[in-house]
């Protein structure tokens, strides 16, 4: 329903746009200059151009911030004994609202309004989504969360077909396999399900991949940019993290949130955690406005994974053979994913039968070796 509100609004913007009437001299002329004037204008090929450099900084950016909010995030709950997750959800919306608004202030983009129905399901399905993947945490072994995240790729390419009509293609498909089997070998250490976990799963997922979908579909239909329709949903978000901290966070008891003691040094971390926040959130709708929703979703496995390998590269962290199997599969599906999605207009069918045949190959090769592999993680390396 949501979905359809929107190209609602698409259809009326175009008919707003499209004039009344384009036989009359006066139009013909006004065409025939907008016809020099395109021919005047850059290739399509630059537009092209710049939608794919704007897409890669946004991914290269939202990488580098999760990375590194994650970071700070576990710095502020460690250091600070800061453990008010969801509040902090909160505060990392309030802030991007406040900077948007300076923005805006400053001319860097224009104000354009979404419509308040659509804008208001947006921020609840993305209040949803945290709270029911934090309940569902809190319900499910880290195993079981960690699948339930994973499974929002299939979900993703079910529901693009069935609401969206978008097909995966056979190549993007066999790309797909191998890396949500590496990362299941990977990350997915022990798994208890019972009823009122896998329902708090199953609900988390179609919250987490709705928003997604719905942010594609409202970007593409609506007409706003990405800041536009940020500036106008980050405030309800902040509402709606508001009230769900007030359910999941600890507020009342002695350790709770109302008798925190905010230090200097506390706050200059949060700080820090708001603006990654605020490129993490931006640079979320770049991405979703410019690729698909399914690419968001590899995208953001991939930034577990490649955490996984920088740990194990740089950091001296212990990977067991199994979980070093697991993270080279996924990484084989993810340059797969990369290069059919980037290739694919240029790629014959061959080429790519090969590819998903040896990556096919591959996956059977560790699926069959995983069960003889050790799966604990080893002594860190020694440091040189």
């Amino acid at each position: 329903r949501l979905i359809a509100m929107a190209k609602d609004e698409s259809d009326l913007r175009k008919r707003k746009e499209t004039p009344a009437s384009t036989d009359s001299p006066a139009n013909r002329d006004t065409e025939e200059k907008d016809d020099a004037a395109n021919t005047r204008a850059a290739p399509e090929q630059e537009g092209a151009l710049g939608n794919s450099i704007v897409k890669y900084v946004g991914m290269v950016s939202n990488v580098v911030t999760v990375v590194g909010v994650v970071a700070v995030n576990k710095h502020i709950q460690r250091q600070h004994k800061f453990d008010y997750f969801v509040a902090l959800s909160g505060l990392h919306f309030a802030f991007t609202a406040v900077a948007l608004q300076v923005f805006l202030a400053f001319g860097m983009f224009e104000f354009k309004r979404a419509p308040l129905s659509l804008v208001v399901s947006k921020a609840l399905l993305d209040t949803s989504s945290v709270g029911l993947m934090n309940l569902c945490l809190s319900h499910n072994s880290v195993g079981t969360w960690q699948l339930s995240k994973l499974s929002c790729i299939p979900v993703t390419a079910v529901l693009q077909y069935l609401v969206l009509g978008q097909s995966v293609s056979y190549a993007t498909a066999g790309s797909l396999v191998p890396l949500c089997v590496g990362i299941a070998i990977a990350m997915v250490t022990d798994l208890h399900v019972h009823s009122k976990g896998l329902l708090l799963a199953l609900l988390a997922v179609l919250a987490t991949v709705l928003s997604h979908l719905v942010t594609r579909v409202f970007l593409t239909n609506t007409g706003c940019s990405s800041l536009q329709f940020l500036l106008q949903t980050a405030p309800f978000a902040t509402l709606g993290m508001l009230a769900l901290s007030f359910l999941l966070d600890d507020w009342h008891s002695d350790a709770g949130l109302l008798q925190y003691h905010l230090s200097s040094e506390a706050a200059r971390d949060m700080l820090v955690s708001c603006l990654f926040a605020l490129v993490v959130n931006i640079s979320n709708i770049v991405v979703l406005s410019k690729s698909s929703a399914l690419s968001y979703q590899v995208l953001g496995h991939a930034k577990t994974v490649l955490t996984l390998a920088i740990g194990f590269v740089f950091f001296d962290k212990g990977l067991s053979p199994r979980r070093a199997a697991g993270v080279g599969l996924a990484l084989a599906g993810m340059v797969s994913y990369a290069h059919v999605r980037n290739e694919a207009p240029h790629s014959s069918a061959g080429q790519h039968s090969v590819l998903v045949g040896l990556l096919s190959a591959g996956t059977v090769a560790v699926v069959a070796a995983w069960p003889y592999l050790p799966h604990s993680d080893g002594p860190a390396l020694p440091s040189s």
